[in-house]
């Protein structure tokens, strides 16, 4: 079910974001839509496709870090050590 929503946008913001619905040939009202659906769903813990590749090639490599660290943890830490800028607290 569909019900409105009044927004308060700056009118530079409503302009921009008109032209950018119609050279996708999308509403605004789809664009928010869509945006505030991606942020609920950030928020929910993600997993594949049933079928898809992803979801069969799932669990086929074991993180060597448990969920202790998140990848940018891990990258952080890797750049840190390869430019000589280690952090001595961990």
């Amino acid at each position: 079910m569909k019900a409105k929503l009044t927004l308060s946008i700056d009118k530079k913001t409503i302009e921009q974001s008109k032209k950018f619905a119609k050279a996708h040939q999308k509403s605004v009202s789809t664009l928010v839509e869509k945006y505030l659906e991606s942020l609920s769903d950030e928020s929910e813990e993600w997993s594949p496709r049933k079928g898809s590749v992803v979801e069969k090639l799932s669990g086929a490599v074991k993180w060597p870090y448990g969920n202790k660290k998140s990848y940018d943890d891990i990258l952080e830490d890797a750049l840190l050590r390869k430019y000589g800028l280690e952090d001595d607290t961990n």
